[in-house]
């Protein structure tokens, strides 16, 4: 079953909108950004501004649609090429699709989804466990209605990724037994290969060892994208290093400072191994003022992106009606689709 030739791959990048998005999915963006921008191959990025993943969270902070307009303005301040900018909730063959999908899988193997047996102790007396158990069918969907020849994501998705593997394998399958053809449908969900997020991640600053969060309770051990100057270094300044007074690269034996070599590699675009040979000979003050200054110079575009002056609902508007009508043919052939072969095939699939 093959795939009629495309002038351009789709690439998707979905983010949850958040009251304090920190710099972690930030870093993998740019890292991302850094592959894509060497390839010769025509491609467009879609950056998914996921509100509907949103409301699987109990204690998300503030308002899910300010939220959501907050990290917008974030995206539009980095004036990226080749990138369009989509909320998920208007898109409303995602939510249709989601739902024909739970048709496709049982209840047995959703609640057996990592995220979801993590989650369900913290959240079932705060709020209702139903959007955390549909998290990965709403994720399918994003996938398969946008057509996206590569996601990017981090290794805590891989296993929401098998599921929306099988859903996409069913959909062929009784796409085959009805003698329908898909030659619109991707055949396949592949993870954009990013060499930097195979072995490495962004840690915390006051606990190296563990990955960078905003559930973190350590003071100064999380970095934020709407972090003013002052507040970005001096968390960066007061990171754990070591007593050796060397800097290089090595994990486990150097958490901290392998940590800070990361994060200049990814703000100043440039790899582990050139940015640990210009630090070599710095002291740890030295090399964490380094840091802190390319961190910042990185995110002061950001903030002033926040800035209601600078991008106004206008500007947002205008590039979120763009980037739907720019997916619109797609969207709705995909669906169209899905919708027929699910809901008027007799030779139906048992869920599994």
């Amino acid at each position: 079953m093959e795939q009629k030739k495309k002038e351009e791959r789709i690439i998707i990048f979905g983010i949850t909108p958040s009251a304090d998005p920190t710099i972690g999915n930030y870093s993998l963006l740019l890292s991302s950004l850094r592959i894509l921008e060497k390839r010769r191959e025509k491609w467009k990025l879609i950056i998914l501004i996921a509100d509907l993943h949103a409301l699987s969270y109990s204690a998300q902070k503030g308002n899910i649609f300010f939220n959501s307009l907050k990290l917008i303005r974030i995206f539009l301040s980095l004036q990226l090429s080749n990138t369009f900018i989509v909320l998920q909730s208007d898109i409303k063959e995602i939510v249709y699709s989601a739902y024909l999908f739970a048709g496709l899988t049982s209840f047995s193997r959703l609640k057996e989804m990592n995220q979801f047996k993590e989650k369900k102790k913290k959240l079932l007396k705060k709020s209702s466990v139903l959007p955390i158990l549909l998290y990965p069918l709403l994720m399918a969907a994003d996938i398969i209605v946008l057509g996206a020849d590569e996601v990017i994501v981090g290794k805590d998705q891989l296993q929401h990724l098998e599921l929306c593997r099988k859903i996409l394998k069913k959909l062929h399958l009784m796409s085959e037994l009805s003698g329908k053809k898909t030659n619109n449908l991707i055949t396949d969900i592949r993870i954009m290969e990013n060499p930097d997020f195979k072995k490495k991640k962004i840690y915390g600053l006051r606990n190296p060892r563990q990955k960078m969060s905003k559930t973190s309770t350590l003071k100064g051990d999380v970095i934020y994208l709407t972090d003013t100057f002052d507040e970005v270094n001096e968390k960066i300044t007061k990171s754990v290093t070591d007593n050796e007074g060397r800097i290089y690269f090595h994990p486990a034996k150097k958490p901290g400072v392998s940590n800070l070599l990361y994060l200049l590699s990814i703000f100043s675009h440039q790899s582990i191994s050139v940015v640990e040979k210009k630090c070599e000979n710095l002291s740890y003050s030295e090399f964490k003022k380094l840091v802190s200054e390319v961190v910042n110079l990185e995110l002061e575009k950001i903030r002033k992106g926040v800035n209601k002056k600078i991008i106004s609902d206008e500007e947002i508007k205008k590039n979120l009606l763009t980037g739907k009508e720019w997916l619109k043919k797609k969207v709705l052939i995909n669906f169209s689709f899905i919708k027929g072969l699910i809901l008027l095939n007799k030779k139906r699939l048992v869920p599994e």
